[in-house]
């Protein structure tokens, strides 16, 4: 978990530059939970999904700030009923 938010978003730039090398694979998604336009409770990450190098395995990767990760737990929880009672 990062302790900034400057940081937690530099690591991302690290990756994405990462990521737009040949061998290194490439970014499918990211998902900016911070800034989020539906999220309805607290728990917040940024959620990138990539192919890991030179293979067509997908990865997640998810970067944490430390005010939000304690309750990362509770949260997805939480979640989690919330979406049973979402329509479809």
């Amino acid at each position: 978990a990062f302790d900034s938010f400057d940081d937690l978003y530099r690591c991302y730039a690290v990756i994405e530059t990462l990521a737009q090398q040949d061998n290194i694979g490439g970014i499918l998604r990211v998902k900016d939970r911070f800034n989020p336009k539906h999220v309805p409770f607290g728990y917040r990450d940024l959620m990138i999904n990539m192919y890991c190098p030179d293979s067509k395995i997908v990865a997640e990767i998810q970067l944490h700030h430390r005010l939000f990760y304690q309750y990362k737990k509770i949260s997805h929880d939480m979640y989690k009923k919330a979406r049973l009672f979402e329509e479809k």
